[in-house]
């Protein structure tokens, strides 16, 4: 800290190379601090990785995912949706669905329009389209600002609340028929944990043939989908037998995604958006 704190009071009206030095110094003298640290301990070094190892890894335990709508990069990104959810990290659930823009996730949508956090709810829609890509989005973008403008008037009359409910369910009536959002709606089926299942059964099948120079790919356990096809998890594999298929139950991430909101009562904008 203290370090960080002389690096703050460096004086502007600094000469820039002496403050490069007193900067570069102070990265040293930070470093040193951060590797003493034993709350960092273990954590200031990434493991070197293939490029694109998990999606090759994907790719191989799934050969179909490659010739299906999206390919394995979606495929992947669904898994991840679903483990951050799992996980619990929801802000970087709802940071990576607006940078990848496979799920539109009209459940956050509607949650963040309800506690009024309107900036956010502009933020999130403006990440998968704008007000002029077509008359569906500029009308989802009207209404936000309508809602806003409701959110800064009193709202303890039953003709406030009622509108506010009005413009909720507009803005999901038009979010499925928006051209730029309808096909990204839904989130297919998987099972539970499946990112995490496939890797284990992967590294279940490696160890024991790691250690053998014969060993060869042919015989890893495949799977016949990555996600929004039934499967069974059933692992019965040899050293020499063909390519095994891995099956399991699977679950709504929609579901999963509906269980972190607050129950919902028949007539509210909440069921209009989980239709």
């Amino acid at each position: 800290m203290m370090a960080l704190r002389i690096w703050l009071r460096i004086p502007e009206k600094t000469g820039s190379v002496d403050k490069a030095l007193v900067r570069a110094s102070l990265c040293v003298d930070l470093r040193k601090l951060a590797e003493s640290n034993p709350s960092l301990c273990g954590k200031l070094v990434f493991p070197n990785l293939n490029k694109s190892a998990l999606l090759s890894l994907i790719s191989l335990i799934c050969p179909n995912s490659n010739v299906r709508m999206g390919g394995s990069k979606e495929d992947l990104i669904r898994l991840i949706l679903q483990f951050l959810h799992e996980a619990k990290y929801k802000t970087t659930l709802h940071r990576f669905e607006q940078e990848t823009k496979v799920f539109f996730n009209l459940n956050y949508l509607a949650e963040v329009m309800k506690l009024g956090e309107m900036g956010k709810a502009e933020e999130y829609l403006a990440a998968f389209t704008d007000k002029h890509a077509n008359i569906y989005s500029k009308a989802m973008f009207l209404e936000l600002q309508k809602l806003k403008w409701e959110a800064t008037t009193p709202s303890g009359s039953l003709d406030n609340t009622s509108q506010k409910t009005k413009l909720l369910a507009s803005v999901a009536m038009l979010a499925k028929k928006n051209p730029a959002l309808k096909d990204i709606l839904s989130f297919p089926k998987m099972a539970k944990s499946r990112l995490l299942t496939l890797m284990k059964q992967t590294m279940d099948w490696w160890r024991p043939h790691s250690c053998s120079n014969s060993m060869s790919l042919e015989h890893i356990p495949v799977v016949p989908y990555l996600c929004g096809e039934p499967s069974s998890l059933k692992n019965k594999l040899n050293g020499t037998g063909p390519r095994t298929k891995v099956d399991g139950v699977l679950h709504s991430y929609s579901e999963l995604v509906m269980e972190e909101q607050p129950a919902a009562q028949e007539g509210s904008p909440l069921l209009s958006f989980a239709k």
